[in-house]
């Protein structure tokens, strides 16, 4: 990904106000004045060239810069000029856990828009795109599971529709000489009608079988090792109808019927996770486990993938009641979602924001009920309604206020 360099010494080199200079370059951090304190941390850091708490306070303030450069980027969906600024900011201050964690966010968030987007376009076989797409999210999350299997999945349509597949040409070829033992066995089938039960007959008929129960076999470990499990069920069960106690293909007959219930309770499993139904989607995964020994890194992907539906659902519920100006049970949902992902997203700061609220229109409401003035009531409600219109009894009071004072409100 190209690297974004900011002129971060043109900051630097502006001369800073009597006002900042006043303060410390954390003060003008925690104020979100984060030019300034780049301004001012390379006045120091210039200063004072030997000094590695003056160098890391810089490197710090520069990434705190890049790091509100990049979150502006995000909330305005840009998410690849994002990653640019949260990637040049882990660079410069990878001690800084914010730099990690939202340079792992952003590159999870464009990896999952890319990853809908390759399913899209392999659904639609438009497999070059879903190649490329697939690559990519694979660049941003590289251990991706389901990005893996679809690039494979993807690159082995594309080898068949060039001819370009080893295994499709030899279970081509395979199919070619199977017409010719089906004949064989054919043809030593009408041998019997006329010499009875001869044993040379018999012989080259239960070889026949074995050779054709052998091919089976053979295609069905194809499409095993491809993870088909029900196409390899399938072309197991053919072996063994030819040889009944063939040991490879009832081996691989038990092996793949559990797989391929294990791979159908994983579909099952995403489409609760997509409902938002976590709890049957976990009792399904974990009966899914406990039939795979091929697929337990796909499992484990879900059961990840579980984790991050879940904790969003949680926060996307808590941000619905904050829109709905139900604050105190808006807190209470950021509770429950911050007692098991930490540093989920933005809910430390949503939450905070939100007990500031409550606690600001509880303390503005108690001081406009001793106010004996009505202008002044008034006023004090008014503040409470631009953060919180929806408390306790404030319309009606406002309501009864600007009528007493015959003030209108548009």
């Amino acid at each position: 990904m190209k690297r974004l360099v900011l002129p971060l010494l043109l900051l630097a080199s502006c001369a800073s106000t009597s006002e900042e200079s006043s303060l410390t370059v954390g003060e003008l951090v925690a104020e979100r004045r984060y030019s300034a304190a780049v301004r001012l941390a390379a006045e120091q850091a210039e200063e004072r060239p030997d000094d590695p708490d003056a160098q890391l306070t810089y490197r710090l303030a520069t990434a705190a810069l890049l790091m509100d450069r990049g979150r502006t980027a995000f909330y305005e969906g840009k998410l690849h000029e994002a990653a640019v600024f949260f990637d040049e900011a882990f660079e410069t201050a990878p001690e800084a856990s914010q730099t990690s964690e939202w340079k792992r966010k952003i590159h999870d968030e464009i990896a999952d828009a890319k990853l809908r987007e390759a399913i899209r376009l392999h659904t639609l076989e438009e497999l070059e795109e879903a190649v490329a797409a697939y690559e990519e999210v694979i660049l941003n999350r590289p251990d991706d599971l389901r990005a893996q299997e679809g690039l494979g999945r993807a690159l082995l349509q594309i080898n068949f529709r060039q001819g370009q597949g080893s295994t499709y040409y030899n279970a081509g070829v395979r199919d070619l000489n199977e017409y010719y033992l089906h004949e064989a066995r054919s043809k030593f089938g009408y041998t019997g009608l006329y010499w009875g039960d001869h044993d040379k007959v018999e012989r080259r008929s239960e070889q026949v079988a074995e050779l054709l129960a052998n091919t089976r076999a053979t295609v069905a470990m194809n499409f095993e090792s491809e993870g088909q499990y029900a196409a390899a069920k399938n072309e197991f069960r053919l072996a063994l109808l030819l040889v009944e106690d063939h040991e490879e293909a009832q081996a691989g007959f038990d092996r793949c019927t559990l797989e391929a219930e294990a791979a159908e309770l994983l579909r099952d499993a995403e489409m609760l996770i997509h409902k938002g139904e976590f709890e049957a989607a976990r009792v399904v995964m974990a009966e899914g486990r406990s039939k795979t020994k091929q697929q337990v890194d796909l499992f484990a992907a879900m059961e990840a993938s579980l984790e991050d539906s879940r904790f969003e659902a949680l926060y996307q519920r808590a941000v619905s009641l904050e829109s709905d100006y139900q604050f105190q049970a808006a807190v209470k949902a950021y509770d429950v979602l911050l007692e098991e992902a930490q540093f989920y997203d933005d809910a430390i700061a949503r939450r905070e924001t939100l007990l500031d609220f409550i606690a600001h229109s509880e303390d503005v409401y108690a001081r406009a009920m001793k106010e004996s003035d009505p202008a002044e009531q008034l006023a004090l409600l008014e503040q409470i309604e631009v953060i919180w219109p929806e408390y306790l009894d404030l319309q009606d009071r406002l309501a009864d206020l600007r009528a007493q004072l015959g003030v209108d409100v548009e």
